[in-house]
């Protein structure tokens, strides 16, 4: 695919920012496409978040989701299939949460209710990469720093978006644009198993693990995920 053709729009997931794209957007740049990241963090539900990337972004483009950005994915394929021309999901899921997972997002909402917003950081924080990832003081730092830049408002509003969700296993069979499908192999929040189900669900999608890497495989392995996005994307017929 021609990288004048379309620009490619990065969606970040819960209390991040362009910071967990950064070496994709690097490798992007270099190959010669235009790449936009629009912050979704004062947007209450999905539908709303997917309504302002499409205000953000003009025509037809190449769209990427990770997390929380994967379920606004898609919505925008609900909304405007017709402006996506190919799709990257990455960590992400089409199911919506289990019990467990409810339980776990309440806790932390109800920590940063309480006015205990370090203490949901420290325990996010340690949920999001490989441990190997977090030894590495450097790394670790600008991680949480990321995470900072989200406010306590901020990040409820993000939560509320996610917990109103809608469940996406029915529009997976509809999405019939070209599709990349990858995640972290020790990604806890969103396991292998069910980008292997998604996967099975869209028609010709490319499915990937990226090893080591838990679940921001965007940021733990840049190195990879950049080079795997950028050539699958210039590999796609124009």
């Amino acid at each position: 695919m021609n990288p004048e053709q379309y620009p490619v729009v990065l969606l970040h997931g819960l209390a991040c920012d362009p910071y967990l794209w950064e070496t994709t957007e690097g490798h992007l740049h270099k190959a010669g496409f235009e790449v936009h990241q629009p912050l979704m963090r004062n947007q209450d539900s999905i539908s709303k978040m997917a309504e302002f990337v499409l205000e953000e972004v003009e025509g037809e483009f190449i769209l990427g989701g990770l997390s929380m950005g994967g379920y606004v994915s898609f919505e925008i394929w609900r909304q405007a299939p017709e402006r996506v021309k190919a799709m990257i999901l990455c960590d992400t899921k089409h199911r919506l949460d289990n019990p467990d997972r409810v339980k776990a997002r309440e806790q932390t909402m109800q920590m940063v209710k309480k006015g205990k917003f370090d203490q949901m950081v420290k325990l996010f924080h340690g949920m999001l990469t490989a441990p190997e990832y977090l030894h590495d003081d450097e790394k670790s730092e600008k991680l949480m720093s990321m995470i900072y830049r989200t406010s306590p408002e901020e990040y409820l509003k993000q939560q509320a978006a996610i917990f109103k969700r809608s469940d996406s296993t029915e529009t997976l069979v509809t999405i019939d644009c070209p599709t990349l499908i990858f995640c972290g192999e020790l990604d806890q929040i969103t396991p292998p198993a069910v980008h292997q189900e998604m996967a099975s669900k869209i028609s010709g999608a490319q499915l990937e693990i990226i090893s080591g890497a838990g679940h921001l495989s965007t940021l733990e392995a840049g190195d990879k995920v950049g080079p795997l996005i950028c050539n699958w994307i210039l590999g796609l017929a124009d």
